[in-house]
Protein backbone atom coordinates (compact mmCIF):
# COMPACT_ATOMS: atom_id res chain seq x y z
CA UNK A 1 0.00 0.00 0.00
CA UNK A 2 1.33 3.33 -1.18
CA UNK A 3 1.56 6.62 0.91
CA UNK A 4 -0.71 8.45 -0.59
CA UNK A 5 -3.87 4.99 -0.85
CA UNK A 6 -2.47 4.81 2.96
CA UNK A 7 -3.30 8.29 3.58
CA UNK A 8 -6.46 8.21 1.95
CA UNK A 9 -8.00 4.74 3.51
CA UNK A 10 -7.35 6.42 7.15
CA UNK A 11 -9.10 9.24 6.38
CA UNK A 12 -11.98 7.35 5.33
CA UNK A 13 -11.80 5.04 8.08
CA UNK A 14 -11.83 7.60 10.59
CA UNK A 15 -14.36 9.68 8.90
CA UNK A 16 -16.43 6.80 9.28
CA UNK A 17 -15.90 5.98 12.61
CA UNK A 18 -17.03 9.94 13.57
CA UNK A 19 -19.52 9.68 11.63
CA UNK A 20 -21.13 5.90 13.38
CA UNK A 21 -19.89 7.55 16.76
CA UNK A 22 -17.46 4.84 17.34
CA UNK A 23 -16.22 4.29 20.66
CA UNK A 24 -12.59 5.27 20.94
CA UNK A 25 -11.70 2.12 21.00
CA UNK A 26 -13.20 0.48 18.43
CA UNK A 27 -11.87 3.54 15.87
CA UNK A 28 -8.40 2.74 17.02
CA UNK A 29 -8.60 -0.94 16.81
CA UNK A 30 -10.25 -0.35 13.04
CA UNK A 31 -7.32 1.78 11.71
CA UNK A 32 -4.56 -0.74 13.38
CA UNK A 33 -6.10 -2.97 11.23
CA UNK A 34 -5.45 -0.68 8.11
CA UNK A 35 -2.07 -0.43 9.10
CA UNK A 36 -1.25 -4.14 9.54
CA UNK A 37 -1.79 -3.97 5.34
CA UNK A 38 1.09 -1.96 5.01
CA UNK A 39 4.91 -2.48 5.32
CA UNK A 40 6.06 0.77 5.79
CA UNK A 41 5.12 3.21 8.97
CA UNK A 42 2.38 5.98 9.02
CA UNK A 43 3.01 9.04 7.53
CA UNK A 44 2.98 11.79 10.58
CA UNK A 45 -0.13 13.62 11.11
CA UNK A 46 -0.61 16.17 8.95
CA UNK A 47 -1.05 19.88 10.99
CA UNK A 48 -4.29 21.22 11.18
CA UNK A 49 -5.40 24.44 11.53
CA UNK A 50 -8.87 26.38 10.96
CA UNK A 51 -7.95 27.31 7.79
CA UNK A 52 -6.28 23.92 6.08
CA UNK A 53 -9.75 24.25 3.77
CA UNK A 54 -9.14 27.70 2.20
CA UNK A 55 -4.85 26.85 1.98
CA UNK A 56 -6.18 23.47 0.14
CA UNK A 57 -9.15 25.93 -2.08
CA UNK A 58 -6.16 28.53 -2.13
CA UNK A 59 -4.00 26.19 -3.69
CA UNK A 60 -6.44 24.51 -6.48
CA UNK A 61 -7.96 27.96 -7.35
CA UNK A 62 -4.35 29.14 -7.79
CA UNK A 63 -3.66 26.26 -9.97
CA UNK A 64 -6.94 25.51 -12.10
CA UNK A 65 -7.86 29.94 -12.10
CA UNK A 66 -9.88 31.37 -9.83
CA UNK A 67 -12.68 31.62 -12.24
CA UNK A 68 -12.92 27.91 -13.48
CA UNK A 69 -15.38 25.41 -12.71
CA UNK A 70 -12.93 23.40 -11.02
CA UNK A 71 -12.26 26.16 -8.64
CA UNK A 72 -15.96 27.50 -7.69
CA UNK A 73 -16.64 23.52 -7.05
CA UNK A 74 -13.89 23.50 -4.28
CA UNK A 75 -15.03 26.48 -2.89
CA UNK A 76 -18.01 25.20 -2.55
CA UNK A 77 -17.31 21.56 -1.24
CA UNK A 78 -14.98 23.21 0.98
CA UNK A 79 -17.95 24.24 2.85
CA UNK A 80 -18.67 20.37 3.92
CA UNK A 81 -14.92 19.27 4.95
CA UNK A 82 -13.67 19.57 8.26
CA UNK A 83 -10.10 21.13 8.68
CA UNK A 84 -9.18 17.85 9.61
CA UNK A 85 -9.81 16.44 6.29
CA UNK A 86 -8.74 19.53 4.39
CA UNK A 87 -4.73 18.83 6.21
CA UNK A 88 -4.62 15.23 4.93
CA UNK A 89 -5.78 16.79 1.30
CA UNK A 90 -2.55 19.15 1.78
CA UNK A 91 -0.69 16.41 2.29
CA UNK A 92 -0.98 15.00 -1.14
CA UNK A 93 -2.24 18.21 -3.14
CA UNK A 94 0.24 17.75 -5.79
CA UNK A 95 -1.56 14.89 -7.03
CA UNK A 96 -4.75 17.02 -7.17
CA UNK A 97 -3.12 19.40 -9.47
CA UNK A 98 -1.71 16.52 -11.20
CA UNK A 99 -4.98 15.84 -11.90
CA UNK A 100 -6.69 19.01 -12.66
CA UNK A 101 -3.89 19.81 -15.68
CA UNK A 102 -5.16 16.12 -17.20
CA UNK A 103 -8.69 17.75 -17.16
CA UNK A 104 -7.39 20.83 -18.65
CA UNK A 105 -5.69 19.17 -21.34
CA UNK A 106 -8.58 20.31 -24.05
CA UNK A 107 -8.15 23.98 -22.41
CA UNK A 108 -4.60 23.84 -22.69
CA UNK A 109 -4.15 22.64 -26.42
CA UNK A 110 -6.65 25.22 -27.26
CA UNK A 111 -4.35 27.95 -25.78
CA UNK A 112 -1.28 26.84 -27.27
CA UNK A 113 -2.55 26.69 -31.10
CA UNK A 114 -4.09 29.90 -30.48
CA UNK A 115 -0.44 31.88 -29.33
CA UNK A 116 1.55 29.55 -31.75
CA UNK A 117 -0.93 31.00 -34.72
CA UNK A 118 -1.45 34.25 -33.61
CA UNK A 119 1.96 34.72 -31.32
CA UNK A 120 2.70 34.33 -28.06
CA UNK A 121 2.81 38.59 -27.58
CA UNK A 122 -0.53 38.88 -29.30
CA UNK A 123 -3.16 40.52 -27.81
CA UNK A 124 -5.17 37.27 -29.09
CA UNK A 125 -3.01 34.63 -27.14
CA UNK A 126 -3.59 36.93 -23.68
CA UNK A 127 -7.06 36.76 -24.02
CA UNK A 128 -7.34 32.81 -24.71
CA UNK A 129 -5.47 32.51 -21.55
CA UNK A 130 -7.62 34.31 -19.59
CA UNK A 131 -10.90 33.30 -21.23
CA UNK A 132 -9.56 29.70 -21.36
CA UNK A 133 -9.44 29.64 -17.78
CA UNK A 134 -12.86 29.73 -17.25
CA UNK A 135 -14.32 26.96 -20.10
CA UNK A 136 -15.13 23.60 -18.69
CA UNK A 137 -12.69 21.07 -20.09
CA UNK A 138 -15.74 19.98 -22.91
CA UNK A 139 -15.61 23.38 -24.28
CA UNK A 140 -12.41 23.72 -24.82
CA UNK A 141 -12.85 20.24 -26.91
CA UNK A 142 -15.65 21.50 -28.90
CA UNK A 143 -14.28 24.98 -29.98
CA UNK A 144 -11.19 22.27 -30.92
CA UNK A 145 -13.27 21.10 -33.35
CA UNK A 146 -14.37 24.13 -35.04
CA UNK A 147 -11.11 25.75 -34.18
CA UNK A 148 -10.88 27.94 -38.03
CA UNK A 149 -14.07 29.84 -36.77
CA UNK A 150 -12.68 30.34 -33.00
CA UNK A 151 -9.51 31.78 -34.22
CA UNK A 152 -11.14 33.90 -36.85
CA UNK A 153 -13.51 35.29 -34.36
CA UNK A 154 -10.46 35.94 -31.87
CA UNK A 155 -8.99 38.04 -34.49
CA UNK A 156 -11.86 40.28 -35.00
CA UNK A 157 -12.72 40.83 -31.44
CA UNK A 158 -8.70 41.91 -31.07
CA UNK A 159 -9.26 44.07 -34.22
CA UNK A 160 -12.16 45.52 -31.97
CA UNK A 161 -10.35 46.04 -29.36
CA UNK A 162 -7.72 47.80 -30.62
CA UNK A 163 -9.48 50.45 -32.54
CA UNK A 164 -8.94 54.11 -31.92
CA UNK A 165 -11.61 56.35 -30.50
CA UNK A 166 -11.50 59.59 -30.63
CA UNK A 167 -10.77 61.26 -27.03
CA UNK A 168 -13.98 63.91 -26.99
CA UNK A 169 -16.19 60.22 -27.52
CA UNK A 170 -13.96 58.86 -24.57
CA UNK A 171 -15.03 61.95 -22.62
CA UNK A 172 -18.62 61.51 -23.15
CA UNK A 173 -18.07 58.07 -21.91
CA UNK A 174 -17.11 59.10 -19.04
CA UNK A 175 -19.18 61.69 -18.44
CA UNK A 176 -20.85 62.63 -15.20
CA UNK A 177 -24.16 61.90 -16.92
CA UNK A 178 -24.90 59.07 -15.55
CA UNK A 179 -26.35 57.70 -12.21
CA UNK A 180 -23.74 54.69 -12.14
CA UNK A 181 -20.64 56.28 -11.20
CA UNK A 182 -18.77 55.51 -8.10
CA UNK A 183 -16.01 57.11 -6.23
CA UNK A 184 -14.46 61.01 -5.57
CA UNK A 185 -15.89 63.29 -8.62
CA UNK A 186 -12.20 64.61 -8.03
CA UNK A 187 -10.64 61.43 -8.56
CA UNK A 188 -7.27 61.27 -10.67
CA UNK A 189 -8.61 58.13 -12.23
CA UNK A 190 -11.05 57.13 -14.06
CA UNK A 191 -12.20 53.64 -14.99
CA UNK A 192 -15.34 53.01 -17.44
CA UNK A 193 -16.72 49.97 -17.27
CA UNK A 194 -18.81 48.79 -20.12
CA UNK A 195 -20.99 45.86 -19.40
CA UNK A 196 -24.45 43.52 -20.12
CA UNK A 197 -25.90 41.56 -17.65
CA UNK A 198 -26.72 38.73 -19.80
CA UNK A 199 -23.76 38.19 -22.10
CA UNK A 200 -21.46 35.49 -19.98
CA UNK A 201 -17.95 37.28 -20.60
CA UNK A 202 -19.25 40.17 -18.61
CA UNK A 203 -20.27 37.43 -15.90
CA UNK A 204 -16.44 36.46 -16.23
CA UNK A 205 -15.06 39.72 -15.69
CA UNK A 206 -16.93 40.15 -12.39
CA UNK A 207 -13.99 39.45 -10.33
CA UNK A 208 -11.83 42.36 -12.06
CA UNK A 209 -14.74 44.99 -11.09
CA UNK A 210 -15.20 43.85 -7.57
CA UNK A 211 -11.68 43.90 -7.08
CA UNK A 212 -11.25 47.74 -8.23
CA UNK A 213 -14.56 48.76 -6.28
CA UNK A 214 -12.94 47.07 -3.22
CA UNK A 215 -9.28 48.09 -3.51
CA UNK A 216 -9.77 51.25 -5.45
CA UNK A 217 -13.20 52.65 -4.25
CA UNK A 218 -11.80 55.88 -2.37
CA UNK A 219 -9.38 56.74 -4.88
CA UNK A 220 -10.64 56.32 -8.22
CA UNK A 221 -14.17 57.29 -9.76
CA UNK A 222 -15.76 53.81 -11.98
CA UNK A 223 -18.05 54.28 -14.09
CA UNK A 224 -20.93 51.94 -15.33
CA UNK A 225 -22.19 52.03 -18.71
CA UNK A 226 -24.96 49.60 -19.68
CA UNK A 227 -24.66 48.27 -23.35
CA UNK A 228 -27.84 45.41 -23.94
CA UNK A 229 -27.05 43.44 -26.99
CA UNK A 230 -30.06 42.36 -28.82
CA UNK A 231 -29.41 39.02 -28.80
CA UNK A 232 -29.95 39.05 -25.48
CA UNK A 233 -33.61 39.81 -25.16
CA UNK A 234 -33.69 40.33 -21.34
CA UNK A 235 -31.18 42.20 -21.04
CA UNK A 236 -32.42 45.76 -21.82
CA UNK A 237 -34.77 45.15 -19.10
CA UNK A 238 -32.08 44.08 -16.44
CA UNK A 239 -30.49 46.97 -17.15
CA UNK A 240 -33.45 49.19 -16.74
CA UNK A 241 -34.04 46.93 -13.48
CA UNK A 242 -30.34 48.40 -12.17
CA UNK A 243 -30.67 52.29 -12.92
CA UNK A 244 -34.09 51.69 -10.21
CA UNK A 245 -32.17 49.82 -8.08
CA UNK A 246 -29.12 52.08 -8.06
CA UNK A 247 -32.53 54.71 -7.10
CA UNK A 248 -32.82 52.99 -4.17
CA UNK A 249 -29.30 52.79 -3.39
CA UNK A 250 -29.23 48.91 -4.10
CA UNK A 251 -26.91 48.61 -7.67
CA UNK A 252 -24.40 46.43 -6.49
CA UNK A 253 -26.95 43.86 -4.64
CA UNK A 254 -28.99 44.10 -7.56
CA UNK A 255 -26.03 44.09 -10.00
CA UNK A 256 -24.71 40.60 -8.25
CA UNK A 257 -27.69 38.67 -8.00
CA UNK A 258 -28.32 39.67 -11.82
CA UNK A 259 -24.88 38.40 -12.61
CA UNK A 260 -25.45 35.06 -10.81
CA UNK A 261 -28.69 34.48 -12.22
CA UNK A 262 -28.02 35.44 -16.09
CA UNK A 263 -30.04 32.67 -17.47
CA UNK A 264 -33.35 33.94 -15.30
CA UNK A 265 -33.77 37.67 -16.11
CA UNK A 266 -37.24 37.50 -16.97
CA UNK A 267 -39.44 40.45 -15.38
CA UNK A 268 -40.57 37.97 -12.52
CA UNK A 269 -37.42 36.78 -11.83
CA UNK A 270 -36.21 40.74 -11.22
CA UNK A 271 -39.15 41.25 -8.98
CA UNK A 272 -37.86 38.46 -6.85
CA UNK A 273 -34.58 39.34 -6.56
CA UNK A 274 -35.77 43.39 -5.84
CA UNK A 275 -37.39 41.35 -3.16
CA UNK A 276 -34.41 39.54 -1.52
CA UNK A 277 -32.02 42.53 -1.44
CA UNK A 278 -34.11 44.49 -0.01
CA UNK A 279 -35.88 46.61 -2.35
CA UNK A 280 -38.77 48.66 -2.38
CA UNK A 281 -40.98 46.19 -5.02
CA UNK A 282 -43.65 48.51 -5.64
CA UNK A 283 -41.63 51.25 -6.56
CA UNK A 284 -39.44 48.67 -8.64
CA UNK A 285 -42.06 47.86 -10.37
CA UNK A 286 -43.67 50.90 -11.21
CA UNK A 287 -40.64 51.75 -12.48
CA UNK A 288 -40.34 49.19 -15.13
CA UNK A 289 -43.84 49.53 -15.86
CA UNK A 290 -43.32 53.24 -16.51
CA UNK A 291 -40.29 52.20 -18.60
CA UNK A 292 -38.56 55.39 -16.10
CA UNK A 293 -34.89 54.41 -17.05
CA UNK A 294 -35.42 53.16 -20.60
CA UNK A 295 -34.19 56.27 -22.27
CA UNK A 296 -30.87 56.68 -19.72
CA UNK A 297 -30.50 52.85 -21.02
CA UNK A 298 -30.67 53.47 -24.47
CA UNK A 299 -28.19 56.36 -24.28
CA UNK A 300 -25.70 54.13 -22.18
CA UNK A 301 -26.27 51.89 -25.44
CA UNK A 302 -25.76 54.75 -27.81
CA UNK A 303 -22.48 56.36 -25.91
CA UNK A 304 -21.20 52.54 -25.67
CA UNK A 305 -21.46 52.47 -29.49
CA UNK A 306 -19.93 55.89 -30.59
CA UNK A 307 -16.69 54.87 -28.37
CA UNK A 308 -16.36 51.57 -30.43
CA UNK A 309 -17.61 49.18 -27.85
CA UNK A 310 -19.27 46.72 -29.68
CA UNK A 311 -18.79 44.00 -27.49
CA UNK A 312 -18.86 43.33 -23.72
CA UNK A 313 -17.07 43.87 -21.84
CA UNK A 314 -14.91 46.79 -21.95
CA UNK A 315 -12.48 48.51 -19.50
CA UNK A 316 -11.54 51.74 -19.84
CA UNK A 317 -8.44 53.57 -17.42
CA UNK A 318 -8.43 57.11 -18.03
CA UNK A 319 -9.35 56.83 -21.49
CA UNK A 320 -7.21 54.18 -22.74
CA UNK A 321 -8.95 50.81 -23.40
CA UNK A 322 -7.84 47.83 -20.99
CA UNK A 323 -6.79 45.07 -23.27
CA UNK A 324 -7.99 42.48 -21.78
CA UNK A 325 -10.68 43.39 -19.02
CA UNK A 326 -10.54 39.21 -17.32
CA UNK A 327 -6.52 39.95 -16.52
CA UNK A 328 -7.03 41.66 -12.99
CA UNK A 329 -3.18 41.59 -12.71
CA UNK A 330 -2.87 43.62 -15.63
CA UNK A 331 -5.58 45.88 -15.01
CA UNK A 332 -4.77 47.01 -11.75
CA UNK A 333 -0.98 47.33 -13.05
CA UNK A 334 -3.35 50.14 -15.59
CA UNK A 335 -4.65 51.68 -12.47
CA UNK A 336 -1.40 52.43 -10.55
CA UNK A 337 0.46 53.95 -13.55
CA UNK A 338 -2.17 56.10 -14.09
CA UNK A 339 -2.51 57.00 -10.19
CA UNK A 340 1.33 57.48 -10.27
CA UNK A 341 1.07 59.99 -13.37
CA UNK A 342 -1.36 62.24 -11.53
CA UNK A 343 -0.04 62.18 -8.36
Amino acid sequence: MDRATWVFSSWVLLDTCKRNAMTRTAALTTLLLALSACNQPPPEQPPVSAKSCEDFVERICTESSHVSPICKSMQKAAELLTPETCAVALTSVHTSIQKIAEKRRACTELTERVCRDLGPDSQGCSTAQSTSKSYPNERCQQMLGQYAEVLEGLKKRTATQAATVSQDKLDKLASAETSLAFGPADAKVTVVGVADFQCPYSARALPTVRAIKDKYGQRVRFVYRLLPQPQHRNAHIAAQGALAAQAQGKFWEYHNIAFDNQSQLGRESLERYAAQIGMNVPKFKKALDDRTYLSAVDSDLKLAQEAGVERTPALFVNGQRVADPFDLAAVEQSIEAALKLGS
